[in-house]
């Protein structure tokens, strides 16, 4: 092998090697500063002695539970210690989701030097029923308790300073909907800061924003010290089926940004999301990041304003680059034309043919779809072989080597079939141009993506412009300067990108991390195009050799362990018409272990799911039958029942004789009630994706029923009697669970609602 002609790729590939260390060093939280921290400062060591004693007792406190009061009770002792008054407020929410609850918002307010706008910090205290939630929201919690000490222990701010901690938003953002609805102090809001989590560990993360954002950035690029923020993360966020309190604020038109960490999140709403597993550093890096931005809002001139959107993305937490959203289509044609120009004057001077710039053209898509291929292919031989759905292995790095080998290999096989007809310019050129057309179509539909693009669309013309004009006719001098610019724009943009995507959609992202590996890896094409045939037969070796090997010790690994389990709720449900019971576990992880088959025979579920609690399961179900216990079903009493212009108006009382905390009714899709009033409150009509998540079943919940029983009223346009489902559900299980407990495995745990009681009616209504 000639070593002057495989240097380039052989640099080209240490650079890529030196951008993919410092990605991997900085896309965790900074280190955590000593404890001495100052009185102003936050700090972290103060905080988690906060959540000690608010969450450590291990004990899942879901809205409206006894549990839920202790540790409201613990944020109003620790904010009366910092020296504040803290508020209490009843009120009672609603949501698209169709559930209502009484909830308790904990409130304080650090007056400001000057009457006006308030800056709102909104976390909630809230968790599932099946983990005791130190994380989710915990860790939002105590940064906000630091941030009120911190704060006030300063130099007074110019505007106020509300904290929220609300209760509810794990059964559909109720306390967020109470106070907005309801609260005093709603209407002194300018701006809002939310805390979240969706794991245990991880930097904290600015990924989303409201609309016309472009001054909320700026205030967040000049205070936070080590910015992770990028508009790309907003711009998906808003077409996922998540939701947030502060998907609550921007829809009654508050500004606001959302922060969370995204590290294990196999640990989210299980019983590992415990102190054990919260990491300083990462309530470091909420806290710093949230104190700064809330310090300088709080002394800004709010509101603040809203103008316009910008494109922003964080260079490995060392500084936030940011232009205005309107800007990007003009910034991407021009990136376009100068790409065309280059092309064009390659092609006069006859160092390019038309043919070879075609050809480079469709070996950068090959590259990235080959490696996605394989990546699908991988993840998907994986859970087959494994048995399971699981999106997260208790053993991720064999995977993340075999994916990261695979998009090498996609890279290299789109370089070897293409260069002997492109040649390396060919492939140069062909790629920066497919950089520049997908960075317009981008700029001009999704601008806050198309920076991914349009950056190193930019670093390839200026680096092949400015090489011409150093070297003019050194066309190969000019190429490797351009391959240079582009693995430089590409590995910084495209690395982070694949370790954001694994963390927050683990296995099921397979070809989303080998893309975006070969997007990062792809502009070293031209200089792998350049080097000796045996060299890149060498890197194909070694590619398939390292994907190989990898995928053997994957499979050979257990998806589970202790500290990275399989998902696994039990649900035992009674039908008291018929007196019939059965056990359900989701089908949405796998079949049931074997732990768990016993002497009865799981159902498989099927095709299409069950027709179990219709509108509760969304996935399929295994089921087996179960031994009826004692419990009455929820009853229904028609108290009033009158004829309207509209069909008829029935009022009803529901309670629940066993005092199950949830209580629900569902109506089947061909009937869509007028109206449905609780408390005097209307359920808020039920949103699409709902109906789509529930097949197009309504659901009308109280979620902290009161024992005694409630009124609800609906509206109906039938005249005559129509079918509903009415259940409650309480999160324990009955005394004949015991042996399946004992049986579930110690890396099988509950998740979200975990292991629940439910107990169901056919009714008309």
């Amino acid at each position: 092998m000639r070593t002057d002609r495989s240097l380039p790729f052989l640099l080209g590939l240490a650079l890529l090697a030196a951008i993919g260390a410092l990605a991997g060093v900085r896309h965790g939280p900074p280190a955590v500063p000593s404890a001495a921290s100052g009185e102003t400062a936050f700090s972290s060591e103060r905080a988690r002695a906060l959540l000690e004693p608010l969450v450590g007792d291990g004990v899942p406190h879901p809205a409206g539970s006894e549990a839920a009061a202790r540790v409201r009770a613990r944020i109003v002792e620790a904010l009366r210690r910092s020296g504040y008054a803290p508020i209490e407020r009843t009120g009672f929410g609603c949501s698209p989701y169709g559930a209502c609850a009484d909830v308790r918002n904990v409130l304080a307010r650090l007056p400001g030097r000057e009457p006006g706008p308030a800056v709102l910090l909104a976390s909630h205290y809230d968790s599932q029923p099946a983990g005791p939630g130190a994380s989710d929201d915990g860790v939002g919690t105590v940064v906000m308790l630091e941030i009120a000490r911190a704060i006030r222990a300063g130099p007074p701010l110019r505007n106020d300073v509300i904290f929220l901690f609300d209760e509810g938003e794990e059964y559909g953002l109720l306390g967020a909907e109470a106070f907005v609805a309801s609260d005093p102090w709603a209407g002194d809001v300018a701006v809002v800061l939310n805390i979240e989590a969706r794991g245990t560990t991880g930097a904290s993360v600015m990924f989303e924003t409201s609309p016309r954002n472009a001054a909320l950035v700026d205030v967040y690029a000049r205070s936070v010290a080590h910015p992770r923020a990028s508009s790309a993360f907003s711009t998906v966020y808003e077409r996922l089926p998540n939701d947030t309190d502060l998907t609550v604020f921007k829809r009654h038109g508050y500004a606001g940004l959302n922060f969370a960490h995204a590290g294990n999140v196999e640990h989210y709403h299980t019983p590992l999301d415990d102190v054990d597993h919260v990491v300083p550093a990462t309530i470091q890096h909420h806290g710093e990041s949230l104190l700064a931005v809330t310090r300088a809002l709080a002394d800004a001139e709010l509101p603040l304003p809203a103008t316009h959107d910008a494109v922003f993305f964080d260079l490995f937490g060392f500084a936030l680059v940011r232009w205005p959203a309107a800007a990007t289509l003009p910034i991407a044609l021009a990136a376009l034309a100068l790409s065309a120009l280059l092309a064009s004057r390659a092609a006069r001077r006859h160092a390019l043919a038309g043919r070879e710039g075609l050809f480079g053209v469709a070996a950068w898509p090959l590259a990235i779809g080959l490696a996605a291929l394989a990546g699908l292919a991988l993840t998907g031989l994986l859970q087959w072989l494994h048995g399971v759905e699981t999106p997260w292995t208790a053993h991720p790095t064999p995977t993340r080597a075999a994916l990261f080998a695979l998009a090498a290999l996609g890279v290299a096989v789109a370089t070897q079939l293409v260069a002997s007809r492109s040649g390396p310019l060919g492939l140069l050129y062909g790629a920066g141009v497919g950089w520049a057309v997908v960075a317009t179509a981008l700029a001009a539909t999704l601008p806050g993506l198309a920076f991914l693009f349009l950056v190193p669309s930019l670093a390839f013309g200026v680096a092949v412009g400015v090489a011409g004009l150093a070297r003019p006719g050194a066309d190969a001098v000019a190429g490797r300067v351009g391959s240079a610019g582009l693995v430089l724009a590409a590995g910084v943009l495209w690395l982070p990108v694949a370790l954001s995507v694994e963390d927050a959609l683990g296995l099921r992202a397979g070809a989303l991390v080998a893309a975006s590996v070969a997007l990062a890896g792809s502009g070293a094409m031209p200089l792998l195009a350049a080097a000796p045939r045996p060299g890149r037969r060498a890197l194909l070796a070694v590619a398939g050799g390292v994907a190989l090997g990898a995928t053997a010790v994957a499979l050979l690994r257990s998806p589970y362990s202790d500290s990275h389990p399989r998902h696994l709720s039990l649900m035992f449900h009674q039908d008291a018409d018929a007196n019939a019971a059965q056990w359900l576990l989701s089908a949405q992880h796998g079949a049931p272990p074997a732990e768990l088959r016993g002497p009865a025979r799981w159902v498989a579920p099927d095709d299409p799911p069950l027709p179990i609690l219709p509108g509760w399961y969304t996935h399929a179900v295994y089921s087996r039958p179960a031994q009826p216990v004692n419990a009455r079903g929820p009853e229904l009493t028609v108290l009033e029942q009158t004829a309207t212009p509209e069909g008829r108006r029935v009022r009803v009382r529901i309670r629940s004789p066993r005092g199950a905390p949830v209580v629900e009714i569902w109506v089947p899709p061909e009937v869509e009630p007028v109206a449905v009033t609780l408390r005097g409150t209307r359920f808020p009509p039920q949103s699409e994706r709902m109906l789509k998540f529930t097949r197009g079943w309504r659901r009308y919940a109280y979620v902290t029923a009161p024992r005694a029983g409630y009124e609800l009223e609906f509206v109906l346009r039938e005249r005559e009697p129509v079918p509903i489902y009415l259940i409650d559900q309480s999160y324990d299980l009955p005394p004949t669970a015991a042996p399946i407990l004992e049986a579930r495995p110690d890396w099988a745990v509950p998740v979200a609602s975990g292991d629940s009681w439910v107990v169901s009616r056919r009714l008309r209504l």
